[in-house]
């Protein structure tokens, strides 16, 4: 992923996810990213490091679960 000024840019699948991980976290915080990544089980190498409910804290966990429930 490349960012330059208000130009952000990325090539490849894994990239793309990134790329939409950092863009989440700009618009609606870090917090609110790594839930993202949390819901989706994005667990290559993500940048929050929660992509997996295993290792995510429980605070991350709680935020998915209720977004799930609706």
């Amino acid at each position: 992923m490349t960012q330059d000024d208000k130009y952000w840019t990325s090539a490849g699948v894994t990239a793309g996810i990134d790329l939409g991980l950092a863009l989440c976290a700009y618009i609606a915080g870090h917090d609110m990213a790594a839930a993202v990544e949390l819901a989706m089980e994005y667990d290559p190498k993500p940048p929050f490091g929660t992509g997996n409910p295993h290792s995510a804290p429980l605070e991350r966990q709680e935020i998915v679960m209720g977004v799930l429930r609706g």
